[in-house]
């Protein structure tokens, strides 16, 4: 799958956007087919932490090294285990003002078994914009 890439302002706080990025145990809260979440480890500004994911018959677990600086608010997740064969995600929160952010978002994955990646390359841009609106909608939830 090639890298895809999204730009989109937000009226929020980057530090709040990163925070809700980064506050990985309440993804089931919010995050499309995320059954649940845990936090493995956390320390040295690197999370280790399961997702489980679940879709109709699909119900695998992800664990990702997550690697985060608060400094200039950038997040960069890597796949470590499950059903895929890489994954890579970068968050950016550039702050405009204080209640404006340019968030960038970059992600690329690629499955072990063939015919879902086949099948994912029909829904990808589909199920990339539900996870960016989740966490949109998150903002729009817990900031305002």
């Amino acid at each position: 799958m090639a890298p895809s890439k999204q730009k989109k302002i937000l009226l929020y706080n980057s530090l709040d956007l990163y925070k809700i990025v980064l506050d990985i145990e309440k993804y089931p809260e919010f995050i499309p087919w995320c059954e649940a979440s845990r936090i493995i480890e956390n320390k040295n500004n690197i999370i280790i932490a399961d997702l489980l994911i679940r879709y109709k018959y699909f119900n695998e677990k992800f664990r990702s090294f997550v690697k985060y600086n608060k400094n200039d608010l950038k997040i960069s997740v890597e796949y470590t285990e499950g059903p895929l064969k890489t994954l890579f995600t970068n968050w950016k929160f550039n702050e405009i003002n204080k209640k404006k952010t340019l968030v960038e978002f970059e992600i690329d994955f690629e499955f072990k078994f063939n015919p879902l990646q086949l099948l994912i390359n029909n829904f990808y841009k589909v199920v990339e914009n539900k996870m960016i609106q989740a966490f949109e909608k998150r903002a729009n939830d817990i900031l305002k």
